[in-house]
């Protein structure tokens, strides 16, 4: 037998090429499978360069990414991109709560990564974990996101967590903002409400007042009874002047409105009254109390600045009512004043639990108060604003021996104030005046009290409560020779009852009388027959004056 030829080695990926056979069956065969395999070799290398091409997208997309991300394992970092590492080790990071740092501050970024995956691997909750945390002393702040990666396992410490890190500083400055657009949204609601309400209340308080001065002013003007009261009577006189300035400016403070003052006045006298209008209140509590309260004004005759006296007598009022208020072991309040840089410098100063260092930004805010429903969290807001209007500052601090301190400055004006004018003789100059004059106002006392005022300087008086009556009285043919009207009337309004008896006799003098600033008309729609309009509480003199110019003078 002849050796048997060794088989023929080829080489890998090579079939063999048969021996030809008749027919050729098995070459077309060969070829088909050939085919089939270079066809499958090409979708091999195809898919290759895909997952190539996949693979470093992937890795060009997680390195140039402004996320960090990070696959961790038992406190270990398994995968992670540069800009983890580039935060790593930043801090130290506190945690956001309601846009406020809290808790206690982790020293590096891994540190609050760490934390996080503890706080998720002890959940029994799935789903992602996230939290906002800021580096101390920036506004840079950090959304850490972490959830569990691959299959879940029995002992949480070798769970793979995959954490995200993504920089969120402007969504959160941008949701500050919207945060507070919305509570200044809430607050001019709020003031809104508050101007609604405020002036149904003017209207009512200065009817009050308005009797309250009209009869007082009387009071004056009696040569039996002033002499004796003098001094009661001035007071009280201005304790109404002031009631209704502070009115007045409760409804400006409602509708944000207000306008600077040009009235000069020395703050020695002004703050001298105000201590004389608490040292009353303050001294009672403090018996009341078994406590030792005192006030030690040494604020000297200092040049005139610009203000409004009634709005800054109660300005230090407020002051000193705030300053008894923080001192319920009893102290001193002290008042200083001087000159410095062409500015008046007044401090007042308290010797009781001062004013915690969160609130000192917010206690010139409408509405903020640390005295629960005591509060109205309006005092020193309106204060602030009393100040602003005179061109001042107003500013708040701690003594250090404790306490707190309120600075007031105004400018010193360059131009001096005016000499006032001399009121000794007022009452004595005002001649009695005749005429019929009617009454139109809904409120019983102040109507009373201005007939009764209006009839003491020689007038024939009639009052109505509606302005529907008046008319009446009018179409009847009443003959009238000065109407005075209050604005606020239920119903028909004042200025519909102007320009109805403007139709009916436009010949007949009207005055309207207002309980707020808010009621005048735009210029220049004001009816031809209204000659002025009187604010609340009247002053007697101003009435005699502004009736004086249409009706005449007793014979």
């Amino acid at each position: 037998m002849s050796p048997r030829r060794p088989h023929p080695r080829h080489p890998p990926g090579i079939l063999p090429v048969p021996e030809a056979k008749p027919g050729g069956a098995l070459l077309r065969k060969y070829q088909e499978l050939t085919a089939k395999h270079e066809a499958l070799v090409h979708r091999l290398e195809v898919r290759n360069d895909e997952r190539i091409s996949t693979y470093q997208l992937s890795t060009w997309a997680l390195e140039t990414t402004a996320s960090a991300l990070a696959l961790l394992r038992a406190q270990s970092v398994l995968l992670a991109n540069r800009r983890w590492h580039a935060l790593a080790r930043s801090g130290p990071w506190q945690q956001l709560r309601q846009w406020e740092p809290t808790g206690p501050a982790l020293a590096t970024l891994r540190e609050v990564v760490h934390h996080e995956i503890d706080a998720l691997l002890s959940s029994r909750e799935p789903g992602i974990r996230g939290q906002l945390y800021r580096k101390q002393g920036s506004n840079e702040t950090l959304e850490i996101r972490v959830e569990r990666a691959g299959p879940r396992t029995r002992v949480p410490r070798t769970q793979m967590v995959l954490a995200l890190i993504h920089d969120a500083t402007q969504e959160t400055l941008a949701a500050a903002e919207l945060e507070q657009a919305r509570a200044a949204l809430a607050r001019q609601e709020h003031l809104r409400a508050l101007g609604e309400m405020s002036s149904g209340i003017a209207h009512d308080l200065n009817n009050t007042l308005n009797a309250m001065r009209l009869r007082l002013e009387m009071l004056q003007r009696d040569a039996a009874f002033a002499p004796h009261q003098a001094k009661n009577l001035k007071s009280l006189m201005q304790i109404v002047s002031d009631a209704g300035t502070r009115v007045r400016h409760l409804q400006e403070f409602s509708r944000q409105r207000f306008e600077p003052s040009q009235e000069q006045v020395h703050l020695h006298g002004i703050i001298h009254e105000a201590v004389e209008l608490a040292r009353d209140n303050i001294e009672h509590r403090a018996r009341n109390e078994g406590v030792k309260l005192r006030i030690e004004n040494e604020v000297p005759v200092l040049p005139a600045v610009n203000g409004e006296a009634a709005d800054l007598r109660y300005v230090f009022l407020n002051l000193l009512l705030n300053a008894r208020d923080a001192m319920p072991h009893g102290g001193t309040v002290h008042l200083r004043g001087t000159v410095c840089a062409s500015k008046v410098v007044i401090t007042v100063e308290d010797e009781g639990t001062g004013i915690p260092q969160d609130h000192l930004d917010s206690i010139f805010l409408p509405f903020f108060t640390t005295k629960g429903a005591q509060g109205t969290g309006l005092g020193l807001s309106m204060a602030y604003g009393v100040v602003s209007r005179a061109g001042g500052t107003l500013t708040a601090a701690n003594r250090p021996k404790g306490g707190a301190v309120f600075t007031l400055t105004f400018p010193v004006p360059n131009t001096a104030p005016a000499a006032p004018a001399p009121a000794a003789s007022e009452h004595a100059s005002m001649r009695a005046l005749q005429g019929r004059v009617l009454v139109i106002d809904d409120d019983d006392s102040s109507r009373d009290a201005l007939t009764i005022a209006l009839e003491s300087l020689g007038m024939s008086v009639e009052g109505v409560a509606s302005g529907a009556a008046a008319l009446k009285q009018l179409r009847k043919g009443t003959p009238w020779d000065a109407v005075l009207c209050d604005i606020g009337l239920p119903g028909m309004r004042g200025w519909t009852v102007a320009q109805r008896m403007n139709k009916l006799a436009p010949q007949l003098p009207l005055y309207l009388i207002t309980g707020s600033p808010g009621e005048a008309p735009p210029k220049g729609t004001r009816p031809s027959n209204v000659r002025a309009l009187l604010a609340k509480p009247l002053a007697l003199t101003l009435l005699w004056k502004a009736l004086a110019d249409v009706l005449p003078s007793q014979k």
